[in-house]
């Protein structure tokens, strides 16, 4: 007869936080001391589906209550590049923005947020550099995400993301996905300070060579521009059918420019990310012609003006 195979100690943890998230979810456990503040923000943390875990929380008031308890029982370095870093990144996922239109997200930033206490910690803590890599990552994103709210704002951060950047505490950071949040505050800045609109869909903010005024973008494409990993900002056609009359010379002439770069740098950017110090994959093979001289040329028939 065949020996049973030892239990997972793993999937017995996780069961057991599985429980731990739903009595606070049903409000049959209260976060009374430091451990039961871990072992909550763990539990929230090692649930797969996001979604579902963001809805339970905020549809639940002892779950929130404990949450805004949890992050305040330690404020220490440790804390947050550790289990606050860990929340943050797993509340970055895309698909909690687009939920109930990042209604219940911002429900949650606002318990990270306020009362302050917690935010003051993580700003004096960037300012002084004790924050790890992913600590700055995790600080960065929550800095954008705070300095895009355009109505009824939680807290005030404007002040810090002007600092942040005119002092290129962001923007000189040796990792790209720290300097690209870094690149979006400050445009986000640069459109407030414009009455512009500050959605991250539209042009500028995604790289130090991306801005609203095509005028200002740099033909030799720069280094974080190579390295990006977002979509450069294009117009569709109907997007300029959809314009004012007066409007429209100025936006095809954008449009066009941007469309004309593209063309040029489309496979230079996978070159780059194809070097041998990125990443393996297949090229696609490359026709190289030599030894070629113009024979003649034909313009047309010449007409008389």
């Amino acid at each position: 007869m065949a020996s049973l195979a030892p239990p997972d100690p793993s999937s017995a943890r996780i069961a057991r936080l599985s429980q731990l998230f739903d009595s606070y979810v049903k409000g049959t456990r209260a976060a009374r001391t430091a451990n039961d503040a871990k072992l909550f923000l763990e539990a929230i943390c090692m649930r797969e589906d996001r979604a579902e875990c963001v809805e339970r929380l905020v549809g639940s008031n002892n779950a929130l209550d404990a949450l805004k308890v949890s992050l305040r029982f330690d404020v220490s370095t440790s804390f947050l590049n550790g289990p606050l870093e860990v929340l943050l990144q797993y509340l970055r996922d895309p698909l909690l923005q687009q939920l109930c239109n990042g209604t219940l997200l911002k429900q949650l930033l606002t318990i990270v947020v306020q009362p302050p206490t917690l935010w003051n910690a993580l700003v004096s803590a960037h300012r002084s550099k004790e924050l790890l890599e992913t600590g700055e990552l995790a600080f960065a994103w929550l800095l954008l995400e705070l300095v895009s709210w355009t109505t009824n704002a939680p807290i005030e951060v404007d002040d810090t993301a002007r600092e942040v950047t005119e002092k290129q505490l962001l923007l000189s950071s040796d990792s790209l996905e720290v300097r690209a949040f870094g690149y979006r505050i400050q445009h986000v800045l640069q459109a407030k300070a414009a009455n512009a609109d500050v959605s991250a869909s539209g042009p500028g903010g995604r790289h130090d060579n991306d801005f609203a005024d095509y005028r200002k973008i740099a033909i030799f494409p720069t280094e974080d521009e190579l390295a990006c990993s977002e979509k450069p900002f294009l117009r569709r056609a109907d997007n300029l059918a959809a314009e004012v009359l007066e409007a429209r010379v100025g936006i095809h002439l954008d449009n066009q420019f941007r469309l004309l770069r593209e063309d040029f740098l489309a496979e230079l950017r996978e070159d780059v990310e194809m070097s041998p110090s990125k990443k393996k994959g297949r090229r696609r093979p490359r026709m190289r012609l030599r030894g070629l001289a113009l024979a003649s040329a034909h313009c047309g028939k010449s007409r008389a003006r």
